[in-house]
């Protein structure tokens, strides 16, 4: 739940603190207050409640919606969910310093929003969308514009890591590079650049000069996961092209959940223990996997 108030930005657990109802949906936005829809509590845009119905034992001024600890880079809303972790900003800052080179505020659009559930368990899904290995058999479509020795791996310690790729090879199809469709870009040598990012623990980013895809890994249950995908283009492209590129990822995406899918049958089988890492082209797994480790395991 997120508000702005006084030039402050807020973020709040979007429960009310009677009984904990979900307070507001998508369709909740621009109103000068908070409404519960059980029982009628309101709260400011700040939190602070503001109207409690029949209630003489409770001082109201004592009552404020559950915050969330946020940091804002390069436009993109981060919350903290858990309160014995804290964020490092600096290195979430030098994670994302890739999209300063782009303007991706200024006509810029949501062009389409996806929530798909998958029947797996999230750190599988997370190690399916960073394995480019998988691209060459998963979809080879794409690799007639992004090979996969094209692929240069970047790795920051603390919050994220991925690829980028400077080689792409225009191939007839809809995601091939087009400068007439592109972001504002201030550094030139980004027109040809294909981002690949993931931001610990649950944020995926792919950048074209032309596109932005986000994905965030939101997990339910051990072998439940639903996944959220937003895309992002130039409000001024044209809509032919738009429909085109989303239909074109809704196929990658189907793959990828279905292999998802399998993945989670096996390893709850009982003779399946654990994998091993191929050296040559597993290196982001360990960083991942030892990263987990420092921040859940060991914490």
């Amino acid at each position: 739940l997120i508000s702005q108030y006084n030039n402050l930005l807020n973020v709040f657990l979007n429960a009310c603190k009677h009984r904990g109802c979900k307070l507001l949906s998508e369709n909740s936005i621009g109103k000068p207050y908070i409404e519960c829809p059980y029982h009628n509590w309101m709260y400011g845009l700040d939190g602070q409640a503001k109207y409690v119905p029949s209630d003489s034992t409770n001082d109201i001024k004592q009552i404020k919606l559950s915050s969330v600890d946020v940091t804002k880079v390069e436009n993109i809303i981060f919350g903290n969910l858990c309160e014995t972790f804290s964020v490092d900003t600096a290195n979430l800052e030098e994670s994302l310093s890739f999209m300063k080179d782009y303007d991706l505020i200024n006509e810029v659009e949501i062009n389409k929003k996806w929530e798909i559930p998958i029947a797996a368990n999230w750190k599988i899904i997370v190690e399916s969308f960073f394995d480019i290995s998988r691209i060459e058999f998963l979809h080879p479509l794409i690799s007639r514009n992004l090979n996969q020795r094209d692929f240069k791996y970047m790795n920051n310690d603390d919050h994220g890591f991925g690829y980028i790729v400077r080689n792409v090879i225009n191939s007839g199809l809809v995601i091939d590079l087009d400068k007439s469709r592109n972001f504002v870009i201030h550094e030139d040598s980004q027109r040809d650049v294909v981002h690949f990012r993931y931001i610990f623990p649950n944020l995926f980013i792919i950048l074209f000069p032309h596109h932005m895809v986000t994905f965030i890994v939101n997990p339910i249950s051990n072998n439940r996961t639903n996944l959220m995908m937003t895309l992002f283009t130039r409000s001024s492209n044209d809509k032919e092209w738009i429909d085109n590129l989303a239909g074109f990822y809704e196929h990658m995406i189907s793959k990828d959940v279905q292999i998802c899918e399998e993945l989670q049958k096996n390893v709850e089988s009982q003779l399946w223990f654990y994998g091993k890492y191929d050296k040559e082209n597993d290196l982001i797994f360990h960083h991942f996997h030892k990263r987990l480790i420092e921040r859940y395991v060991n914490h």
